[in-house]
């Protein structure tokens, strides 16, 4: 479960939004990994995504 202001944060060089169809891809890469390595993944890409631009939105994301 994740809140709209992750797929809806643009990206720094392209001004494009992350997407859900980009999100949905990042999750199905990190499935195997360990819930606090997949949380290091995900801030990761996010922040490289954003690069220097301030966050848009709040971004929740909740994995069980």
């Amino acid at each position: 479960m994740y809140s709209d202001g992750v797929t809806d944060q643009f990206c720094e060089s392209s001004m494009r939004k992350y997407g859900q169809v980009r999100l949905k891809k990042l999750f199905t890469d990190i499935q195997a990994l360990s819930m606090e390595e997949q949380g290091q993944v995900l801030a990761k890409a996010m922040l490289d995504w954003r690069g220097s631009r301030d966050m848009q939105d709040d971004q929740t994301v909740v994995g069980l």
